[in-house]
């Protein structure tokens, strides 16, 4: 008899924390984003271009906003998830996410001209 008052909330609590886990997941991922793309814009000669051109290639779902100050490039993304939770399948939340990132600048990389090497 216990059992059977017990189970379903059992059950409610394991769809739950599968969910947040789910929802801790894309927010990881969306962090990686944000880092990668400051990466690839301050070693750009154009970050703006880079950085938007690299999140609507790979994420065409996530709104970027770069933030150049000629020392420093803040890359944030951002995104909204649908959240629900497993077996309770009538709860939908959507939930904003974002996150950003903060590279210095790098000069871009010079091409070497042939027949030079580059090792000393």
């Amino acid at each position: 008899m216990e059992f059977a008052l017990v189970m379903p909330l059992v059950v409610a609590l394991v769809a739950c924390i599968i969910g947040v886990t789910v929802l801790c997941l894309d927010a990881l991922a969306l962090n990686d984003t944000a880092r990668t793309t400051a990466r690839m814009a301050s070693v750009s000669a154009d970050p703006v271009t880079t950085a938007n051109d690299f999140v609507s290639d790979r994420h065409p779902g996530l709104a970027v906003r770069v933030t150049a100050d000629g020392a420093t490039i803040t890359v944030r993304v951002q995104r909204r998830v649908r959240f629900g939770v497993p077996l309770l399948g009538t709860i939908r939340i959507t939930v904003p996410l974002a996150a950003s990132s903060t590279m210095a600048v790098e000069p871009p990389i010079a091409p070497v001209p042939a027949g030079t090497s580059v090792t000393p």
